[in-house]
């Protein structure tokens, strides 16, 4: 599990950022060492309602902020994350391996 932060660059976040970009690239690397018995793939989501962001999204300042910066105006849902998640294990996705799927409603493509 990746971030948004490891594909784009996050302001005053320099730690999380750093973490997830080095999540990215161990993604990459071992998808390379491990094929083809073993597919690597990094999930990469944006802004999710869960309990750990209620503060953020109950701060109508922060919230705003942060919604300019998503261009589908809205947090993800923890569901849509865990279907992406389900995907990327299942068959489907077999002959994907070194990704990283971003789900981040349009965040990254900026």
């Amino acid at each position: 599990m990746a971030s948004v932060g490891g594909v784009i660059a996050l302001p005053y976040q320099t730690p999380y950022t750093a973490s997830k970009r080095a999540m990215v690239g161990m993604t990459k690397s071992l998808a390379v060492e491990w094929a083809p018995e073993i597919r690597v793939n990094a999930l990469s989501p944006g802004d999710v309602k869960t309990e750990f962001t209620k503060g953020v999204r109950e701060n109508e300042g922060i919230r705003q902020d942060l919604l300019e910066t998503i261009p589908q105006d809205r947090f993800a849902d923890s569901e849509e994350i865990a279907l992406n998640a389900v995907y990327l294990a299942s068959d489907a996705a077999s002959y994907v391996t070194g990704e990283v799927h971003v789900v981040d409603g349009g965040m990254a493509a900026q």
